[in-house]
C-alpha cells in the first residue's frame, strides 16, 4: 500500500506545478484504507481570515493573501515569518548577518538596510499592533494561531508603511478550557528545542494561557585562530562559532469576558536573544580591476602579495560557503560577534459587541533593547569593527468600528502612533587608525483616520471603495566625531512633516458562491525621513521625500471539483514614483542613505493552487513572477536607469510542497512533508550594472544566487496516550546541502572593492517529539 501511495504521489506531483504551498492545513482526515478506494474524498480546508480587519473566508477576501494555519506552522516548526520564507509568490524575506533584523520584499519593494531611521517597505502586526522597526523583528512567537501574508499596497486598513504589503501574526487565545501541548527536540549542532503551552480553567470570567520556548543550537561556521603567524597584526578570536542561536519567548494572555458582547484581552509578550553574528565571508577584492564574473574565485586584482595584509597565496577567497572563519577581538564595544535583543510588548484589545456593531480599541507599548559587535571583515585582523547600542519604545492606540447595514458592510477608524529611540554606533577601522563615535536620536508622531465601505449591488456584484489621510512628523538628531575632526556637531537636529490621502476601490464579482473574479485599485504612501547614518550635516537634516504606489490588480479565487481544488491567480501592474533606493556609501564611515531615485513600473503573475485529490494527500505549491524596469533614475541629473540594478527582485519565485499520510500503524499514522522552494538569483542593491571605472560600486559584486532548497519531515502522529496524543517526528532542511550567496556587501573604492557574503545554512536534521492534550 505504501509503494503504491508512492507512486500516486508522483502523478498528482507531476500533474500540480503550482499552488499555494501548505498555506491552509495538514491533511488531517482519517487514512482512507485500500478496500474504501471509492470513500468521499475530503475538501482543501477553508481558512478564516482577519485581513480586511473582519473576519472572512480566504477565498471571499479581493486581495492577494497567503495564510498559514496553526496545523501547518507547527507540522514545520515554524515559531516566526523567517520560517515562510520561499513559500509565497514574489515574497523575498532575506536574511542578514544580523539574524534578529531581516529584509521583507514583497513585488520588489523593499527597505534594505535595517537602519532605525528607514521604515520598512512591508507592515508587520502582531495581534493588530504595528511592528515599527526591522531591528528585533524576528522574534520567535511561543503560540501561533495564523500568519497571514498580504501581498500589494495595504494602506487603508493597515495604514503606515504597508506600500508593498503587510503580514500578520495572530496568536492564539484563550480558551478557558484546560490543555495544552509541550514539545521538546533535538538536532544537529548540537541544537535543541523546549516548547509549551498551557491553557488553563476558567476563573469565572477569566481565562489565562501561557506559553515559553527556548532554542539553541551553534553557528554553522566554525571559527579558527589566526592561521598566519607572519601576520603580527592578528588578533585572537573571540568566539568558537558565528551564527549561534540562544533565544528564549514567553507570552501570557489574559481574557475578561464581563458579558457575553463585551472582552478584554491582554497579553504581554517577552523575547530575548543571544546570538552570534552570521558570518561575513570574504568573497571577492579587486583594486587592480573592474568586477570579472567569469573569474572562479572572484579575486580580480591584489595589492602587491596581499589581501588585507594576509599573505595572498595563503588566503584564497572562494565564490562558495566556508564552514571555517575568523572574527578577531579587537575593538571597545561589547564581543564584536554579539548581538543581543531584548524585545517586550503588552497588547490590550477590548470588543463591543452592540448588535451588527462590532467596536475595538487596540492599545499597544512595545520596547526593545538590543547591542551587537560586528567584526565586518571576516579576517583575523583588526580591520572593520562596528557597534550599535539601541533604545527604542513604541506606543499605539486604535479605534475601530465595523458592522454590517443590509448589504453594506463598513469599516471605520481612527490610529494614533509615536515611537522614540536613540542608537549609538562606534565604528574603526585598520587597527584604530579612524575611529568613528556618535549616534542618532530619531522619533515619529503620526495620525490617520480611515473608512471604508463594501456594498454589495446585487447578491453577485459588490463594490469596496476606502480612504485613509495619515499625517506624520519625523524628527532627528545626530553627532558624529573621528580622530581627525567633528563630522556633524552634537546639536544637530531637524525636523519634517508629511501627510497623504490614500484611495482603494475593488469590484468583485461572484459567478458562484465558489467562483469569483475581482479588479482593484489602491495606492501607496512610505512616509518619508532623515537619513540617520549620514557623515555630514547637510545628509543628516535632508529629508528624503515619501515614495508613492500606484496598483492595478486584476485576479480570480475558485475552489473546484467539491473544493478538492483551490486556485487563485492575480496579475498586478505598479507605478512607483520617488522610490525610496538604500544606497550603501564607504566613504569617511560605513553608512546607508535613502535616495529618491525616480519612477519604476513592475508587474507580474502570481499563481496559488492547493489539491486533495484523497483523504490522506495534498499536493500543493505556488508560483510568481516579476518583471521590473526603472522608467527614471537620475544621478546627478542623468537618467541612468538602464544601468542601475532592481533590488530584491527575483524575476522568478515557486515552491512545491507534498503533505501525505501513507499508512495507518494501528497505534498511529505514518506520513511525510516534502517542501522545495525556488527564487532565482536577484540584485540586493540599486548599484551599476555595468560600472565604467574602479570609484563606482557594481550590483554583480553583491548579486544573491539562486535557490533550489528541499526540506523533508517524517512524522509518526496520532499515537494516543492518555488523555492526550504524541507526535514524533525525523526532519531536515535543505536535505541536498545546496548552497547560494543570500546578501552580499561591497565596500567600494575606499576598500579596495573588498565584497563580504553570507550564505544559506548547510543541511539540517533533528527529531521531535510533541505531546498535546
Amino acid at each position: 500500500m505504501i509503494l503504491r501511495r508512492v507512486l500516486e504521489i508522483g502523478v498528482c506531483v507531476a500533474a500540480l506545478t503550482a499552488g499555494t504551498a501548505w498555506a491552509q492545513t495538514a491533511p488531517g482526515a482519517d487514512v482512507a484504507s485500500q478496500d474504501s478506494e471509492d470513500a468521499a474524498v475530503s475538501s482543501v480546508e477553508e481558512i478564516i481570515v482577519t485581513a480586511q480587519r473582519r473576519e472572512q473566508r480566504l477565498q471571499d477576501v479581493p486581495v492577494s493573501i497567503t495564510a498559514f494555519s496553526r496545523e501547518a506552522l507547527e507540522a514545520r516548526n515554524v515559531t516566526n515569518f523567517g520560517g515562510i520564507a520561499g513559500f509565497q509568490p514574489n515574497v523575498n524575506i532575506i536574511s542578514y548577518y544580523r539574524q534578529s533584523a531581516p529584509a521583507i520584499a514583497i513585488r520588489g519593494s523593499v527597505t534594505v538596510n535595517p537602519s532605525p531611521t528607514f521604515d520598512p517597505a512591508v507592515g508587520l502586526y502582531v495581534d493588530g499592533l504595528y511592528v515599527g522597526k526591522s531591528y528585533g523583528a524576528l522574534f520567535d512567537q511561543s503560540d501561533l494561531e495564523r500568519i497571514e501574508v498580504l501581498r500589494g499596497p495595504q494602506g487603508t486598513l493597515y495604514g503606515r508603511n504597508t506600500l508593498a504589503g503587510a503580514i500578520n501574526l495572530i496568536t492564539a487565545k484563550p480558551t478557558g478550557e484546560l490543555g495544552g501541548r509541550v514539545q521538546a527536540g533535538i538536532a544537529n549542532y548540537d541544537g535543541r528545542l523546549l516548547r509549551g503551552s498551557l491553557d488553563l480553567p476558567a476563573f469565572g470570567n477569566v481565562a489565562v494561557k501561557l506559553s515559553a520556548s527556548w532554542n539553541k543550537r551553534d553557528g554553522f561556521v566554525k571559527l579558527i585562530d589566526n592561521p598566519f603567524p607572519q601576520v603580527t597584526t592578528a588578533l585572537p578570536r573571540v568566539a568558537d562559532r558565528a551564527g549561534d542561536v540562544d533565544r528564549l519567548t514567553a507570552r501570557a494572555a489574559v481574557r475578561w469576558t464581563p458579558s457575553p458582547d463585551f472582552t478584554v484581552d491582554y497579553a504581554f509578550d517577552f523575547s530575548r536573544s543571544h546570538d552570534t553574528m552570521g558570518y561575513l565571508q570574504p568573497t571577492y577584492f579587486s583594486p587592480g580591476g573592474i568586477f570579472d564574473p567569469a573569474s572562479p574565485t572572484y579575486v580580480g586584482g591584489r595589492v602587491g602579495n596581499q589581501y588585507f595584509g594576509l599573505p595572498f597565496d595563503l588566503y584564497v577567497l572562494p565564490n562558495k560557503r566556508s564552514l571555517t572563519g575568523f572574527s578577531d577581538g579587537s575593538g571597545g564595544g561589547p564581543n564584536p560577534n554579539e548581538e543581543n535583543v531584548n524585545n517586550k510588548q503588552h497588547t490590550l484589545i477590548g470588543t463591543w459587541e452592540v448588535g451588527d456593531l462590532t467596536l475595538k480599541s487596540i492599545s499597544g507599548y512595545r520596547k526593545l533593547k538590543t547591542d551587537w559587535g560586528n567584526d565586518v571583515d571576516g579576517t583575523p585582523l583588526n580591520l572593520i569593527q562596528s557597534y550599535m547600542f539601541m533604545d527604542y519604545d513604541s506606543f499605539s492606540q486604535e479605534f475601530q468600528a465595523t458592522g454590517d447595514a443590509g448589504a453594506l458592510n463598513y469599516t471605520a477608524g481612527v490610529y494614533y502612533f509615536t515611537d522614540d529611540g536613540y542608537s549609538f554606533n562606534p565604528q574603526q577601522y585598520f587597527g584604530g587608525s579612524a575611529r568613528f563615535t556618535g549616534g542618532y536620536g530619531y522619533g515619529t508622531k503620526s495620525y490617520a483616520a480611515y473608512g471604508q465601505l463594501e456594498y454589495a449591488l446585487t447578491d453577485a456584484f459588490t463594490l469596496i471603495g476606502g480612504l485613509r489621510y495619515t499625517d506624520e512628523k519625523k524628527r532627528i538628531s545626530r553627532s558624529w566625531d573621528s580622530n581627525f575632526g567633528v563630522l556633524v556637531p552634537e546639536g544637530t537636529r531637524a525636523e519634517e512633516s508629511f501627510d497623504r490621502l490614500t484611495a482603494t476601490a475593488t469590484a468583485k464579482y461572484d459567478f458562484s458562491p465558489d467562483v469569483n473574479v475581482y479588479a482593484r485599485y489602491a495606492q501607496g504612501f512610505k512616509s518619508g525621513g532623515f537619513n540617520g547614518e549620514a557623515d555630514t550635516v547637510i545628509g543628516s537634516t535632508t529629508p528624503y521625500k515619501p515614495e508613492l504606489s500606484q496598483s492595478f490588480e486584476i485576479g480570480t479565487k475558485a475552489r473546484l471539483f467539491d473544493g478538492r481544488l483551490q486556485a487563485n491567480l492575480a496579475y498586478f501592474h505598479d507605478r512607483r514614483k520617488d522610490m525610496q533606493l538604500s544606497v550603501f556609501k564607504a566613504a569617511n564611515s560605513l553608512s546607508s542613505e535613502i535616495l529618491n531615485a525616480g519612477k519604476a513600473r513592475i508587474q507580474g503573475f502570481e499563481l496559488e493552487l492547493d489539491a486533495r485529490p484523497s483523504d490522506w494527500l495534498r499536493v500543493s505549491g505556488n508560483i510568481g513572477t516579476l518583471d521590473t524596469k526603472y522608467i527614471e533614475y537620475l544621478d546627478r541629473g542623468v537618467n541612468v536607469g538602464d544601468n542601475r540594478a532592481f533590488p530584491s527582485a527575483p524575476k522568478l519565485s515557486a515552491s512545491t510542497s507534498v503533505d501525505a499520510t501513507i499508512a495507518d500503524l494501528g497505534f498511529g499514522e505514518l506520513g511525510f512533508i516534502v517542501d522545495y522552494s525556488h527564487i532565482a538569483a536577484h540584485f540586493n542593491f540599486a548599484d551599476p550594472l555595468d560600472p565604467v571605472t574602479l570609484t563606482t560600486f557594481s550590483a554583480q559584486t553583491t548579486k544573491s544566487g539562486e535557490a533550489n532548497v528541499f526540506d523533508a519531515r517524517l512524522r509518526l502522529t496520532k499515537i494516543r496516550t492518555g488523555a492526550g496524543e504524541l507526535e514524533a517526528s525525523l526532519w531536515s532542511k535543505n536535505i541536498f546541502n545546496e548552497q547560494h550567496r543570500t546578501f552580499g556587501i561591497d565596500f567600494g573604492p575606499n576598500f579596495g572593492h573588498a565584497v563580504i557574503s553570507n550564505y544559506n545554512p548547510p543541511r539540517t536534521y533533528g527529531f521531535d517529539l510533541s505531546y498535546r492534550f
